[in-house]
């Protein structure tokens, strides 16, 4: 089965424990160490949507905008210590990436200032034109139907200069850990990033990985044009 990351022809099938009703069956590529999920046992869109929005995610549940305001500080952070100057103050524009049905990032980050638009492809299906400063991508990237095609896009839509945040959980590195890993079981979840194949990633897009502020957190850079 051919990655959807590296594009690799060379994989392996994952054992898996046996935790729920749904047959699903994985991969992983023995060229960048990432794992995915067998389309033929996806969830059809339909599924998919509905289980997203039993997701209680939403800005007015407390516990989990703590979550996304110590992501949004650690991206801070990230950027601060690379560029060399804090984005606060400043007015970004920004782009949540995969925002939800119920948008939390759009609201803590304009009331900083912040030109904030939300995008999803089943909640927010706008086009986007713009170019930004920085996007987010906050427990997004696991969803990817296509991941090459999604990271690219997000590249192009960076200004010179600018920033994406990419937050999704590490792969484990061992089948028998990923097979209790608690991370897979939601359906919706069907691409899962080694370190390596966010190496693989930040080439194909034509941007630098410039850091990790923690071990799920990858920031990537846009170069300047000098």
């Amino acid at each position: 089965m051919i990655c959807p990351i590296c594009t690799s022809s060379h994989s392996n099938p994952v054992p898996l424990q046996r935790r729920n009703k749904r047959s699903r069956r994985f991969f992983r590529c023995t060229n960048c160490k990432s794992v995915w999920e067998d389309p033929s046992t996806w969830l059809s869109e339909c599924e998919e949507k509905a289980r997203y929005l039993l997701h209680q995610n939403h800005p007015g549940d407390p516990p989990y905008r703590e979550y996304m305001e110590g992501i949004l500080r650690q991206v801070w952070e990230g950027i601060t210590y690379v560029s060399q100057k804090s984005p606060s103050g400043q007015c970004l524009d920004i782009l949540d990436y995969g925002c939800g049905p119920s948008p939390v990032v759009a609201p803590l980050l304009s009331y900083h200032g912040h030109r904030v638009t939300s995008y999803d492809p089943y909640f927010a299906p706008i086009t986007l034109r713009g170019l930004y400063d920085l996007i987010l991508c906050i427990e997004v990237a696991e969803h990817f139907k296509e991941p090459r095609k999604e990271f690219i896009q997000m590249a192009t839509l960076l200004k010179e200069g600018g920033f994406l945040a990419i937050h999704t959980h590490r792969v484990p590195e061992e089948d028998e850990d990923f097979a209790g890993w608690w991370y897979k079981e939601d359906t919706t979840h069907r691409v899962f990033y080694s370190g390596t194949a966010m190496d693989v990633l930040s080439s194909c897009m034509g941007v630098s990985l410039v850091g990790q502020p923690e071990e799920n957190l990858w920031l990537f850079q846009r170069p300047f044009r000098f």
